[in-house]
């Protein structure tokens, strides 16, 4: 189950980042166009400053799903993991949730991070 849930997370990362690099070449084109013709003037609110703070949401969301997969597949940080499929729920609802849910079943499967530091008492 932690690799299903890594492959969701990693799909909806990349997915993410695809639209990212689509909304960054959309505002450097609209907003070219939009000062050449002097429309950005008429508008009743900044367009492109909206473009860019959905790209941002997108990328920032699949940053943590691509960290949160990789954890996952290496079966480490189960708390990455949970954080990584609730960031890939955002912009990917199905591919989040589906990894979430399987990431809760799975939880027995990760290491503890207490025990990796273990003490000699």
């Amino acid at each position: 189950m932690p690799e299903v849930a890594g492959v969701l997370d990693i799909t909806s990362g990349l997915i993410s980042l695809a639209v990212v690099l689509f909304l960054t070449a959309v505002n450097v084109s609209i907003g070219d166009v939009m000062d050449f013709a002097g429309v950005s003037q008429w508008l009743p609110f900044n367009f492109l400053g909206v473009l860019w703070a959905v790209a941002v949401l997108f990328f920032v969301c699949g940053g943590v799903a691509l960290a949160g997969g990789i954890a996952a597949l290496r079966r480490k940080t189960w708390g990455l993991v949970v954080i990584g499929s609730v960031a890939a729920s955002f912009p990917w609802c199905l591919l989040g949730i589906t990894a979430a849910a399987l990431t809760a079943l799975a939880r027995d499967e990760f290491t503890p991070i207490a025990s990796e530091s273990g003490t000699n008492s």
